[in-house]
Formats: structure tokens, C-alpha cells, sequence
């Protein structure tokens, strides 16, 4: 009797490790998916823009393409400054301005004679796309670089003869200073400009005078791996101003053939469409000065601290990357305001999420996917972005907060907090799953049984990758998170996170604006 009693047990221990344990697949997208090479610029968040070129030996932020290629002369330029100020101030990437719309190219181009090769600068044996190829890679930095269609130089511009020498330009970056992360094409184009000695005006077709699909071709050719950046992508969009900041509600999709170079309809930009056919994700670049070239007029206007806080929470916070702009001075450095400025915000943001209040706390579910312990509560509180949780269809209430790596939306109950002001709360998804759109989340802060506040995020709280709710400092014991019931169950099987609290936010404000 003990024999078939052990027996029993014995069967009945298997038929649950074989339920647990039975692959449940994950659930189907819903929504456009983004690509490999979306997902890995994702994951870099924030970078720089550098802004260095003709302009900067001008006091211009647009050239007008007469300016002499002599006139370019930095005498303490170095790259290896830029890598480290941008390394030590927590970005992950570079962007240089390799030719903007006045055609000077900081490469011995084959193209034209309006480039590097023909200035001062190493008695016109310079390269300085290479040089800062070379530093990024010293540094452990992407590298990307901005080229600008308009050129406003060239004799040929808006007609057939320019497209041969801008593609031309184009294999010329992508083939020499090694892996490319992205490409960036400004929505800037058509307009007056020496063009030759002609110093006229000259419109041109933005749909079709680049032959886009041929530009593209030459990138995924010579570059598989680069994203390229217009105003509607293909791969990063424009986030549709140029002071840093995205909508609450901001998609990683629109409706991307709709949208083209200067595309009047910008501000859509900045929210995305819900109904969008492609995963397009914003990148919100701004400068760390009113310009976006040095002018020494601005070495007192670099942005304040609680500035760039506002920035950084309204961009990443808000399901979009950072490109911020450091203008590289007439020296060819990272001037000393703009690094002192940097640092004070990396600074900042390693005190803000320093601490995270739902380490290690106990979540509970009242439904997994599947019943399958691959997707369990626990996994949320992991700190591993590849763990994940994943509801059952009829859950209702989500609670705690997603630490904001590659992982997920939030599920499950958190259990009591240590008594600790809470001061953020961020929420992100796993963009790989394709779409989690969170309708109506609502953030309740409880202490015992008493409810303290209750923080509505409006109608359309979309995930994605990453959203972050700033709160002005509250105690809290118990926190929930409920998703709208509206919600379809293929929406709902989406809903997955890691959970993350902190409390620093807010502390290098002083009430008195920037």
C-alpha cells in the first residue's frame, strides 16, 4: 500500500513538471515588429550629435557654400577628447556632421574640392571622419555619421549631375571608417546657395530628387547593420522639434509612406500613429547650446541641470532616444561649460537610479501564460532583461515598476515596500514582442489600507521600449499599476516587464525654472 501510495505521488509530481515545464509559445504580434537593427539602437538610448564643421570657423549655423576650404583651421583639434567627454558623461555613440548643407566635407572626398584636403588643417592631409572613427573605437563607442542631401556648394545641385557624386560621398563613409551605426539625413533641402558661383535659388522635389531607394540600397549593401535616420525613417524618425522632447503618447510606429524630407505635417512626429504600418521609433535631438554650432557669444547659455533632466525624462523617459549636440569649438574641442554640464548630468542620473525600492520584493500574479513557470512573477524582480513575465488574458491589475532595460510592461503585485520616498516610476516592454499598447495605465500608491494617490496617465500610455511616470515624491508601502479592461486578450498577453522604483528624481531642482 506504501509502495502504490509513493507510486501515486511519483505520478502525480511528473504531471505537473511536465504541465510546468510544456513550452507555451509566446504570444503573436500584434502590431508592426521592429527590426534587428532597431532593437540594438534601442538599447544605446542616448548619444551625441556633434555639430563641427565650416560653420564653426564662420560664427554660421548655415553656410551658404562660397565659404573657402582655407578658412577651416583648428590648431588644437582632438578626437580622442570628444570620445573620452562623451564616454565619461554616459552616452553610448557618436553622430558627426561629415557635410552639412554648405558641401565642406571633413573627409579627402574624390568628390569635390570644397573639402578637408584643400584647408590648413595638417597641411590638407587631414581625415578627421577618421580620426574620430579611430577614437570611438578606442572608447567602446558607436559611430555614426550626418550627411546632408542639400549641398548648397555643388554646381550640379538639383539637377542629375549631383545625385553621381552625393551617392558617391555616401560609399565613400561607408567604406572606409569601419562599422557604421547610423546613418542621418537631414530634412533640410532646396533653397539659395553659391551652388558653383550661380548664387541662386533652387527647389527641388523632396519625394523623388534624391532617389532615396538608391541611397538606401548603397546603405544596406555596405552597412547591413546601420539604421538610417529621416524624418520618416526608414528605420529612426525625426521626433518632430529640435528641443529634445516627445509626446507623452509617443508610437514606435506610423504610417511611414506618407511621410517624406520636410513632410509639413512634422508634429504628428511627435506622437506617431497608432495606426502606423511600420516600426519607425523617434530619436529626439536638441543642443546643449541655442545653437547648434559654437559660437562663443553662447558659452553662457549651455543648459542648466534641471534643463537637461527635463530633456532627458521627456525623450528616453518618453519611448524616444537622445541625441544631444555638443558643438565642438574653433579649438576642435568639447568646450569646458558643455563637458562641466555634461557631467553634472550623468551624475544626476546615476544618483536617480541608484536605488531601486523593488529589488528583491515578492510579486504575485493571479495568472501566468500558460501556467508555464518560463514566464513567472519572480522574473520581474530578476534585474535579468531576459526573463520576463507573461499574464494570463483575464488579469486585470499590474502592479510595481519595470526597471528600464530591455524587458517588459509590469504584471503582479508588489508586496510592501521599505518605507522610502518614491519618485519615479518607469515602465518599459520588450520591443522584440511587437506591440503592448497600454491604454489607460493608472499608478495607485498605497499606504496600509489607505489609498495616497493615484497618478492617471490620460488615455494612451504606449510602451513600447520605455516610458518613465515622474512623481513629485510620495511614501508608499503597496503599489498597483491597472491596465484599461479594454484591453483585446492578444494586447493583454503582450503586458510583460521588469519592475523598477526609484526615488532620487527631482532633487537637483530648485523650483525656479532653468
Amino acid at each position: 500500500m506504501k509502495y502504490r501510495h509513493s507510486i501515486l505521488m511519483l505520478l502525480a509530481f511528473l504531471s505537473f513538471a511536465l504541465s510546468s515545464c510544456s513550452k507555451v509559445e509566446p504570444p503573436k504580434a500584434v502590431r508592426p515588429l521592429p527590426s534587428k537593427n532597431q532593437l540594438a539602437w534601442h538599447e544605446l538610448e542616448y548619444y551625441a550629435f556633434i555639430h563641427f564643421n565650416m560653420n564653426t570657423f564662420t560664427n554660421m549655423e548655415w553656410g551658404s557654400g562660397a565659404e573657402k576650404p582655407l578658412m577651416f583651421n583648428p590648431k588644437e583639434l582632438d578626437t580622442r577628447q570628444w570620445a573620452k567627454v562623451v564616454k565619461e558623461a554616459g552616452m553610448k555613440a557618436i553622430i558627426i556632421t561629415a557635410k552639412h548643407h554648405d558641401g565642406f566635407c571633413l573627409w579627402p572626398t574624390m568628390t569635390t574640392e570644397h573639402s578637408i584636403k584643400n584647408s590648413p588643417y595638417k597641411n590638407g592631409k587631414g581625415d578627421i571622419i577618421k580620426e574620430l572613427s579611430e577614437a570611438c573605437k578606442e572608447f567602446g563607442l558607436k559611430f555614426g555619421v550626418y550627411l546632408s542631401p542639400w549641398d548648397r556648394n555643388h554646381a550640379d545641385y538639383g539637377r542629375p549631375g549631383y545625385l553621381k557624386d552625393f551617392q558617391a560621398q555616401l560609399r565613400e563613409l561607408l567604406s572606409n571608417y569601419g562599422d557604421i551605426f547610423e546613418v542621418w539625413f537631414d530634412g533640410a533641402n532646396g533653397g539659395s546657395g553659391y551652388y558653383g558661383g550661380a548664387n541662386e535659388t533652387r527647389k527641388i522635389d523632396n519625394k523623388t530628387y534624391y532617389q532615396w531607394e538608391k541611397a538606401i540600397a548603397i546603405i544596406r549593401e555596405l552597412q547591413p547593420n546601420a539604421v538610417i535616420f529621416g524624418d520618416g525613417g526608414p528605420g529612426v524618425r525625426w521626433v518632430g522639434n529640435e528641443e529634445g522632447w516627445a509626446n507623452e503618447t509617443n508610437w514606435s510606429i506610423i504610417r511611414k509612406n506618407e511621410v517624406y524630407p520636410g513632410w509639413p505635417k512634422y508634429k504628428q512626429l511627435r506622437s506617431g500613429h497608432e495606426d502606423g504600418t511600420h516600426w519607425v521609433p523617434a530619436e529626439a535631438d536638441v543642443s546643449i547650446r541655442p545653437g547648434w554650432y559654437y559660437h562663443q557669444s553662447e558659452d553662457h547659455q549651455v543648459k542648466t541641470l534641471p534643463h537637461l533632466l527635463d530633456i532627458y525624462y521627456q525623450s528616453v523617459g518618453r519611448n524616444a532616444s537622445l541625441l544631444l549636440n555638443l558643438p565642438v569649438d574653433d579649438r576642435g574641442l568639447v568646450h569646458e561649460a558643455d563637458v562641466k554640464q555634461l557631467i553634472a548630468l550623468k551624475t544626476q542620473l546615476t544618483k536617480d537610479f541608484e536605488v531601486n525600492l523593488a529589488k528583491g520584493q515578492k510579486i504575485t500574479v493571479s495568472d501566468i501564460r500558460g501556467k508555464n513557470s518560463v514566464y513567472a512573477a519572480e522574473n520581474i524582480t530578476s534585474g535579468n532583461d531576459k526573463l520576463t513575465l507573461m499574464i494570463g488574458v483575464d488579469t486585470q491589475a499590474y502592479h510595481g515598476f519595470v526597471n528600464c532595460g530591455a524587458g517588459g510592461a509590469i504584471t503582479g503585485v508588489g508586496n510592501a515596500l521599505p518605507k522610502e520616498v518614491l519618485q519615479m516610476v518607469g515602465l518599459c516592454e520588450r520591443a522584440a514582442a511587437g506591440d503592448a499598447k497600454a491604454r489607460a495605465y493608472a499608478l495607485e500608491l498605497t499606504e496600509a489600507m489607505n489609498v495616497l494617490s493615484t497618478f492617471d496617465e490620460g488615455p494612451d500610455l504606449v510602451l513600447y521600449y520605455k516610458h518613465l511616470m515622474v512623481l513629485e515624491g510620495h511614501d508608499a508601502y503597496k503599489y498597483q499599476i491597472y491596465a484599461d479592461d479594454q484591453l483585446s486578450s492578444a494586447q493583454k498577453a503582450h503586458l510583460e516587464s521588469q519592475h523598477a522604483l526609484f526615488r532620487n528624481w527631482w532633487s537637483a531642482w530648485d523650483g525656479k525654472g532653468y
